[in-house]
């Protein structure tokens, strides 16, 4: 695999899980990285003056800017950071899929994000759901999907459309139930609401793991697919809450408020 991007956060942890099955990787970001045997880092902009020597088969396309999330209806206030997500996002994903088609690549997978669908009130979500409201982030993120498109009669581009990625020894306060974890893990107060509303938009490292080595099984040419990641069994807020309490025999307490917040299941 050539992974870009590699500096990031959910990068950083798939990387160990792919290298532990004995997976020889080229990784590639604009800062230097800790040497491993089982990995080629390359240091460099991928935007400005991406080159590589070595040959790869798949390419897992991580790179992003994904830290900005205000509403298109801003757009005007905000021109400067909104050109530098399209540098980042899309421009860095032209540059990918050139690279990619001049050196033959076979697949190209591609780490887009449940943002597109932007603050959908559908009850399920699917690759056929509509958009509404989609912030900056979400909208490069469709972009990019878009333009993979129009490259996959060159090479097979599959899209993981990524929701919050929970990990076990995860610090960051993100996705919202990492949060919790870890105030509750500090046994603070917990205030939420709908605690019978279910929802499955997490996933795992090891979940991501799986299906990138699935792709990389596929022999078909100049495919392209799209995933919706989500937890195969939609659980209730109160009941993934209880479940991390008792993980960590917290004595936080749980605070309800009644207001309609909406989620969605991912299908």
């Amino acid at each position: 695999y050539l992974i870009t991007g590699s500096n990031g956060y959910i990068a950083k942890i798939l990387i160990k899980k792919l290298v532990k099955d004995s997976k020889k990787l080229i990784t590639v970001s604009k800062y230097r990285e800790q040497k491993n045997k089982n990995i080629h880092h390359v240091k460099s902009n991928i935007f400005s003056n991406f080159n590589l020597k070595k040959k790869t088969k798949c390419i897992i396309h991580m790179a992003s800017k994904n830290f900005f999330t205000q509403n298109v209806d801003q757009l005007k206030e905000v021109t400067i950071n909104f050109d530098q997500f399209i540098k980042s996002n899309i421009q860095t994903t032209i540059k990918i899929c050139e690279f990619a088609k001049k050196n033959k690549v076979s697949k190209v997978i591609f780490f887009s994000s449940l943002a597109i669908y932007g603050k959908s009130n559908l009850k399920t979500i699917s690759n056929k759901s509509s958009y509404y409201d989609i912030d900056f982030y979400g909208l490069t993120k469709l972009m990019s999907e878009s333009v993979l498109r129009d490259y996959s009669k060159h090479f097979s581009v599959y899209i993981l459309r990524i929701p919050g990625v929970l990990d076990e020894h995860q610090n960051v306060p993100w996705p919202w139930l990492n949060e919790v974890k870890n105030k509750i893990k500090d046994n603070k107060n917990i205030t939420f609401f709908n605690p019978k509303k279910k929802f499955n938009s997490l996933t795992s490292i090891g979940d991501i793991a799986k299906i990138i080595k699935h792709i990389n099984k596929k022999n078909k040419k100049k495919d392209f697919q799209i995933y919706n990641f989500g937890g195969n069994k939609p659980q209730s807020i109160i009941d993934i809450l209880n479940k991390i309490k008792k993980k960590y025999q917290s004595k936080s307490k749980f605070i309800i408020k009644n207001a309609k917040k909406h989620s969605s299941i991912i299908d």
